[in-house]
């Protein structure tokens, strides 16, 4: 399983999936985004991740401050 914000990294956690599928073991992608749309599809996207956290990912975009959606996201 592979965590990251893929609204900046997806290429990176791609080319590491590809990496580690290469000794054949497979991948899911959580994405922990809070910024912007995702360069890489999630198996479990920030949406869910948010509400997972009691939040929804619209409200921590209008906060605003990135610390805090994050905090809220790794609870």
């Amino acid at each position: 399983m592979l965590l990251g914000s893929f609204d900046t990294k997806g290429e990176a956690y791609r080319s590491l999936s590809d990496r580690i599928a290469s000794d054949g073991v497979g991948t899911q992608f959580v994405d922990m985004s809070v910024a912007r749309e995702p360069t890489l599809e999630a198996d479990i996207p920030s949406s869910e991740v948010a509400r997972a956290a009691g939040a929804e990912l619209a409200s921590l975009h209008a906060v605003g401050d990135r610390g805090v959606a994050l905090a809220t996201m790794t609870r």
